[in-house]
């Protein structure tokens, strides 16, 4: 059976690749007008000339481009106001000189996998509904583990952004248990749980078949990889996002961005509205440069059976390639996600993403629909049959 890897890097940011306005071409105010997804245009137009700049980073390309674009860069050039020419701290890290894997990972010892379990236990013997909309911190007690989960919560926010758990058996346990145990754990990174979708959906089951380069709208993101039955494609980092900057200033942490290339660029899957504007050759290198310095200082991190990757989703890029499943008999890939806020400790909300997070952690229309897919088989049903789960 072959392991998952992800690759995760440091969010460093290169230049500052701003979008403004284009938000309301990429995403209406209904989702069902969404004219991303559209093969219609809305009207007839010259077809666009765009940069030749695809989903799929292509080396020679960029520096290609980054060549003719040299031509012309003026050596006086400056960065815009409330942008550090540089930025320190532990989130400044190095996959080439990190210390590897290891480096990230917490072996749970069996002593504290037997206080999860008895957390879990506790937490469905009370009274009422007992489902992972109720789980709550003070409801699944971990007084041994909890302090370490405590103090990787303050390291995700003001420290490396990335820790691995391991040891977690998830065959030992229901469907219905594993979701419990993973949002019982999560719980002590962040009490808030972020809405997924526009369908209300708290949790992804996730089974990617193509190449994701993105970072999601969220604080904190975690996964846990459930079981597996595939070969994984080599990966790489991420980059980008649509509409307004991609790259935002922040006062305590240093910049931060939040974007998805799918978004910018189109992809196989996903292609861009012949009706959209171009992007600019030179925010086409900005994009590409991001891309190619995750790459050369990210980690790749392979993912076995049991393992909560918790990332903070604005210091860390992450990205994975496309996979191939394995004939293994009842074994198949399969990795949950929540997104889940630290009100205490997250990072402040630039005003130009305070909508998104409104949609994800406030009291939004999406979020008063909120549901949780236990079963796998109803999470696949759902994205089969009406398209109605993104685990992107």
């Amino acid at each position: 059976m072959a392991p998952e890897t992800l690759t995760l890097s440091p969010s460093s940011p290169g230049p500052a690749a701003e979008f403004s306005g284009l938000r309301n071409l990429y995403t209406a105010t209904e989702p069902a007008k969404q004219v991303i997804r559209s093969n219609k245009p809305t009207e007839t137009r010259e077809p666009v000339v765009r940069p030749s700049i695809k989903f799929e980073p292509d080396r020679a390309d960029y520096e290609a481009r980054s060549k003719r674009i040299l031509q012309n860069w003026s050596p006086d050039a400056t960065l815009p106001d409330g942008y550090p020419g540089q930025i320190s701290g532990q989130r400044v890290w190095d996959g080439k000189t990190v210390g590897g894997v290891e480096a990230f990972a917490l072996h749970l010892k069996p002593e504290e996998i037997e206080e999860i379990e008895d957390a879990l236990k506790q937490f469905k013997d009370l009274p009422g509904p007992n489902g992972p909309d109720q789980m709550a911190r003070e409801l699944f007690p971990l007084p041994t583990l909890g302090p370490k989960l405590e103090a990787i919560s303050k390291d995700l926010h003001s420290g490396r952004g990335l820790t691995i758990l391991r040891g977690l058996k998830p065959t030992k346990y229901t469907a219905k248990d594993n979701v419990l145990l993973f949002t019982g754990l999560a719980s002590y990174i962040g009490e808030q749980r972020g809405c997924q979708d526009r369908y209300g959906n708290m949790l992804s089951q996730c089974e990617h078949r193509y190449p994701i380069k993105n970072i999601k709208l969220t604080d904190t993101i975690q996964a846990h990889l459930v079981d597996m039955g595939f070969k994984f494609g080599k990966d790489k980092p991420p980059v980008v996002w649509n509409a307004r900057p991609i790259l935002f200033p922040e006062t305590n942490h240093g910049p931060f961005f939040c974007f998805s290339r799918q978004k910018i660029t189109g992809s196989e899957h996903y292609p861009l509205s012949t009706t959209l504007p171009a992007m600019s050759e030179e925010q086409a290198e900005a994009l590409d440069m991001v891309h190619y310095v995750a790459e050369e200082h990210g980690i790749a991190m392979t993912l076995d059976p049991g393992d909560v990757l918790l990332y903070n989703n604005l210091a860390v890029l992450h990205g994975r390639n496309a996979f191939t499943d394995v004939e293994t008999g009842d074994h198949r890939r399969h990795i949950m996600r929540l997104w889940v806020r630290n009100e205490e400790q997250a990072w402040e909300t630039p005003a130009k993403l305070a909508r998104e997070w409104h949609l994800v952690y406030g009291e939004s229309e999406r979020r008063a629909k909120a549901q949780w897919k236990i079963n796998p088989e109803d999470v696949e049903k759902d994205r089969v049959i009406g398209h109605k789960m993104t685990c992107s």
